[in-house]
């Protein structure tokens, strides 16, 4: 999971241009939070291996 958190960091930190260290920090910090309360829960939902 680290390696899929750390890759799309990496995308974003290629695909877009800061305007400050704030702007760079704030990103992350909605992208941290959005991941944390969004993506990550998925990962644990039950899955049938029938």
């Amino acid at each position: 999971m680290v390696e899929r958190f750390n890759g799309r960091i990496a995308e974003i930190l290629r695909s877009e241009r800061f305007v400050s260290a704030a702007d760079l920090k704030e990103t992350l910090t909605r992208y941290l939070l959005a991941y944390s309360y969004l993506i990550l829960p998925a990962c644990f939902w039950p899955h049938d291996t029938y």
